[in-house]
């Protein structure tokens, strides 16, 4: 978010113990999906300047093998 400085964000990676996790394929036009909730997989510094609070953080989800 413009004005909120990447340092004050804090991320912890996530791998579901190991596991990952399996999204369907999609299947003719439907995509597949999946909803993944990560439970304290970000947070902000306290002392985080003011732009930062209800700023509107885009996280990008990257496939891997």
């Amino acid at each position: 978010a413009a004005g909120c400085d990447a340092a004050a964000l804090t991320f912890v990676g996530q791998d579901n113990s190991g596991a990952g996790w399996y999204i369907p394929p999609r299947a003719g036009a439907v995509a597949g999906t999946r909803t993944i909730q990560l439970p304290d997989a970000m947070s902000m510094a306290l002392d985080a300047d003011g732009a930062c609070q209800s700023a509107r953080i885009s996280v990008h989800l990257v496939v891997g093998a």
